[in-house]
């Protein structure tokens, strides 16, 4: 049986494509739409907390 001889690799090249992974950022636009429905969580918690304030003022 012959062995198969394996190439030799270059490796700076290697450590160049190990290197260029990394953590993914999201987008921009996934960004915005992230920040916009934060908003409109808080406002609706906020609009929910004063609506029973204020029905409870104005019904007692």
């Amino acid at each position: 049986m012959q062995t198969k001889k394996f190439k030799r690799r270059n490796p700076v090249a290697r450590n160049l494509y190990q290197n260029r992974g990394g953590v993914h950022e999201k987008s921009k636009k996934a960004k915005r739409e992230a920040s916009k429905q934060e908003t409109k969580r808080k406002v609706s918690e906020w609009a929910s907390h004063s609506s029973s304030i204020f029905l409870r003022l104005f019904f007692r």
